[in-house]
């Protein structure tokens, strides 16, 4: 089955990872993680149908790989903290 949208980004797109979501009931949601050029990775929240068509898409989160990581996540402390 393919679905047809665009996810906007302001520079191309080099990588690209797609995941059913697993908390939903049916299978009509796709996660889907991208890599921009902006030095961002953002992740989609991608509504598709039980026909098979798409609905709706939202940007959950958009993360520039630039920023400080958050060291309450609860990984270690880098070397360079």
């Amino acid at each position: 089955m393919y679905y047809l949208t665009a996810l906007l980004h302001p520079s191309y797109v080099y990588a690209a990872q797609f995941f059913p979501d697993t908390s939903y009931e049916r299978d009509e949601r796709l996660i889907i993680g991208t890599v921009c050029y902006d030095r961002k990775v953002r992740l989609w929240k991608v509504d598709v149908g039980g026909d098979g068509m798409y609905r709706a898409h939202e940007c959950l989160i958009e993360l520039s790989i630039l920023d400080k990581p958050n060291i309450k996540a609860g990984g270690p402390i880098g070397i360079y903290e």
